[in-house]
């Protein structure tokens, strides 16, 4: 061909002899392999600590390290709540006392006793 002695700048990318573009271009592909070389290390060492997570609640599911766990996760859930709370406001609550409610257990019937209601008051049939 006839451009086996153009110069490695000279590509269809860049213009002729803009050889400050081309050193970003060069400073880009650089970072990006440094990105994806800590991504990597990233994923395996998050990956590595839900497996050890998982083994110590499972295994001292009352240590220091399951309740940070746990609180971990009640304070995340409280955060997502109020960043959410101006979409409640605005669109409504869906479920207001159908299948998403909260049914204390304390309301329950007793599974003993198969005449009795919700309320304690027996039914007769």
């Amino acid at each position: 061909g006839g451009d086996d002695d153009a110069a490695p700048t000279e590509t269809a990318e860049y213009p002729p002899g803009d050889v400050e573009m081309a050193e970003e271009a060069i400073e880009y592909e650089a970072e990006e392999k440094a990105a994806k070389k800590v991504g990597g290390w990233a994923v395996g060492i998050a990956i590595l600590g839900m497996i050890v997570t998982a083994w110590q609640v499972s295994e001292n599911p009352d240590g220091v390290y399951a309740s940070v766990c746990r609180l971990c996760i009640t304070i995340a859930g409280c955060i997502l709540k109020i960043i959410l709370l101006p979409f409640k406001f605005i669109c409504g609550n869906f479920f207001p006392s159908g299948a998403g409610a909260h049914h204390p257990i304390s309301q329950a019937p007793d599974y003993r006793e198969p005449y009795r209601g919700r309320l304690g008051v027996v039914e007769m049939a």
